[in-house]
């Protein structure tokens, strides 16, 4: 049977639809980045100026202030455990800038509020002990913020101020380590004074929240949330995936269905866009 472009259209809408409804019901699902494949085709190069159909919370394309974009577009998705995902990944060896996309609207860091984020991430390549460099950043309106990854000078997964240098982070004791696909899962308590950030690696999808971190940082203050973002090392390889920021941390965990309609749709706008070439 072919679809002509209205029904298409229609089909997408029917999804997308679902798919909104399922974020009602689970919560406050803020940002969501999981480079669905109509948005990130597998094979392109370029991610700056992409980022729109299938995201969530974002108010503008990637962009790192140089326009090289200088990404790759990897088919499939970093998988782990039993964490629901759709569509491709991102994978970087470009060092030098922050490569970052801009929230529709600031997340504020209100005493008394917590907040959960998590990604996917994968070493592929390394350039040697210690000196392996991936940041992923959620950046503040004053151009601070709080970096979460392998922050160098060890291999530690860790936690850090974006302004800082090594050895200020506060690690875990967990390393990265060449093809493991890691979920990093950060609790952010914002309370008078510095906030709270605390890091579990690899919690479990189908469990509660985590308790028992990683790593804490206590000596920072992350005013709000304006942008998020991600700074590699050069001659090394990362890929990127997943990223979701919610109000709770089952609101990190996509349910089955919803990552299936995530895939259909962006199959689907793949479809309608390609009748229109």
């Amino acid at each position: 049977m072919t679809m002509n472009h209205s029904s298409t259209f229609r089909a997408l809408l029917a999804t997308l639809s679902l798919l909104a409804a399922s974020f009602t019901s689970r919560g406050a699902l803020l940002v969501e980045e999981s480079f669905l494949d109509a948005e990130y085709p597998a094979g392109s190069k370029l991610i700056v100026g992409e980022g729109g159909g299938g995201t969530v919370g974002f108010g503008g394309p990637w962009d790192d202030g140089s326009q090289f974009g200088r990404e790759d577009i990897v088919a499939g998705s970093l998988g782990f455990g039993s964490l629901p995902t759709a569509g491709n990944k991102v994978q970087t060896d470009f060092g030098g800038a922050t490569v970052s996309r801009p929230l529709g609207s600031t997340i504020s860091g209100t005493t008394g509020r917590t907040l959960w984020m998590g990604f996917l991430l994968k070493k592929t390549v390394s350039r040697g002990v210690g000196d392996d460099y991936f940041e992923f950043r959620l950046i503040a309106t004053n151009d601070t913020g709080l970096a979460i990854g392998d922050l160098g000078g060890n291999d530690f997964y860790s936690l850090d101020d974006i302004d800082d240098a090594f050895p200020g982070h506060d690690q875990s004791g967990l390393e990265s380590t060449v093809d493991e696909t890691v979920w990093l899962v950060v609790k952010l308590s914002f309370v008078a004074g510095n906030d709270t950030f605390r890091l579990f690696v690899n919690p479990s999808p189908t469990g509660p929240a985590p308790t028992l971190a990683d790593a804490v940082k206590t000596d920072f203050n992350l005013s709000n949330i304006a942008s998020i973002g991600y700074l590699a090392g050069s001659d090394q390889t990362w890929q990127l995936d997943g990223i979701r920021i919610g109000d709770n941390f089952s609101d990190l965990v996509p349910e089955p269905a919803t990552a299936g309609m995530l895939g259909l749709a962006a199959g689907l706008l793949g479809v309608r866009r390609r009748r229109q070439v």
